[in-house]
């Protein structure tokens, strides 16, 4: 039985119950749609067909995960925290959304693999001071309501040492803010709470944790997904890849990076 106590607000705000049952509701819906046949690969989040440079620099940053504690946040299709078992991790990966945990678990067994699923609210989580060794968050946190909230709750049951590791989507890409406003706009792809990061949002990790190192991928690179919009998914790679290096150049100047789409986030608990 999934323990529904977990996904209570704290206080009587209607604001809060709004939020946490948008994205229930929006993720529940999400799950039917899933295929949870789909067997467990290296792919920490979406199946995507096509180079992620932003999820392979996230891999690297994990290393060996051999008997670490992780916390797994958003389950989703649980790609992450099934391949992170498969790896030998020893993982807990929790969801706002009873159907996706559901699926999870199911997955799981299909796939012989042990992980621990759980209904819980990313911003009140439920575990012991100092649990983990790593917090892994793949296109998650810009679902939350408060992203200092949240990274107070991670610090706190961080070990010492133990990092956070966060891939979201950053809010200035010129490309993608075009595709969100005017492409799949339908409530089937995106809720009205959800809020990709900004500049601002990586000050308040780096305030609660002291901390922080950031690396951008996809600022020109991103306008090649318009290709498979327009049903031409073969050349989203081609054009990628020559594309590439110009973003690696823009890259090298500060003042560019909050225009790159992906963002990744590693942050220790010292």
């Amino acid at each position: 039985m999934i323990n529904m106590k977990n996904l209570e607000p704290k206080g009587d705000d209607n604001q809060w119950d709004t939020f946490l049952a948008t994205e229930r509701a929006f993720h529940d819906d999400y799950a039917k749609r899933l295929d949870w046949t789909y067997p467990v690969t290296e792919t920490l989040s979406y199946e995507f067909d096509y180079e992620d440079k932003a999820e392979q620099y996230l891999r690297s940053l994990l290393g060996d995960v051999r008997d670490k504690r992780i916390l797994d946040i958003g389950s989703g299709h649980e790609s992450c925290a099934l391949s992170l078992a498969k790896r030998g991790a020893q993982v807990t990966s929790i969801d706002i959304s009873p159907e996706l945990i559901e699926g999870c678990r199911k997955r799981a067994g299909a796939n012989d693999l042990v992980a621990q699923f759980e209904v819980m609210n990313a911003c009140a989580l439920e575990f012991a001071n100092a649990s983990f060794h790593t917090v892994i968050a793949a296109r998650t946190v810009h679902h939350l309501p408060n992203i200092a909230e949240f990274c107070q709750e991670a610090h706190r049951f961080l070990k010492p040492g133990g990092v956070l590791l966060l891939l979201e989507p950053q809010k200035y890409n010129p490309f993608v803010e075009f595709g969100r406003r005017f492409i799949k706009r339908g409530p089937e792809w995106r809720t009205a709470t959800e809020h990709p990061l900004v500049p601002n949002d990586l000050r308040s990790i780096k305030t609660v944790f002291g901390n922080v190192e950031t690396k951008e991928f996809e600022f020109l690179t991103s306008a090649c997904h318009a290709f498979k919009i327009l049903g031409m998914g073969r050349l989203v790679k081609a054009s990628t890849r020559l594309v590439r290096p110009l973003d690696d150049l823009i890259r090298l100047v500060p003042i560019f990076r909050p225009l790159f789409w992906q963002v990744v986030v590693m942050a220790r608990r010292t």
